[in-house]
């Protein structure tokens, strides 16, 4: 038994001793070894800096493409906002017009009474130059009802057409 024991001693420190001068043995790399592996780390660093700044361009292209999305819709529904406003202010003060021509008894059910637009006209503080365009359109008017008539009943039908839709 006393063999077994210094055989295991013996094999022991043989292994220690190989250890130890195996441990001695490794040379430290020399510098074109630790130059090759700089180069290795730093061009995996410089490809890992394409991928984070191709990522980056990546979403902040989207991003963009969000945000103009985003604004063409929020534009497209304020234009048609305002053109549902323009259109409803616009049937508004044509429905306005055709009441005050009426009270003042301009507008009849006949159509134009032009003696009385004439009177109306010259009874308003104008300019001459504005006064005398309104009267020429009254002759324009006078002169061709049935035209007039036409085009005015053509627009409150647009007009009244177009507000029903908005509705």
């Amino acid at each position: 038994m006393l063999r077994v024991i210094a055989i295991v001693a013996v094999i022991g420190a043989l292994g220690f001793g190989g250890y130890v001068y195996w441990q001695d043995r490794q040379v430290p790399p020399t510098p074109q070894e630790e130059a090759a592996v700089a180069g290795e780390n730093l061009s995996d660093a410089v490809n890992n800096l394409k991928d984070a700044v191709t990522g980056v361009s990546s979403a902040a292209t989207e991003q963009a493409k969000d945000a103009l999305s985003d604004n063409v819709a929020n534009l497209q529904a304020s234009l048609g906002n305002l053109a549902a406003s323009t259109l409803n202010d616009a049937a508004d003060s044509l429905n306005g017009l055709q009441a005050r021509l009426e009270a003042q008894g301009i507008l009849t059910e006949d159509g134009l009474d032009y003696d009385r637009a004439v009177e109306k006209v010259n009874e308003m503080e104008l300019p001459t130059a504005v006064r005398a365009r309104a009267m020429e359109t009254l002759r324009e008017v006078q002169d061709t009802p049935e035209k007039a008539r036409a085009y005015f009943n053509s627009l409150m039908e647009q007009v009244q057409g177009a507000a029903e839709e908005k509705e």
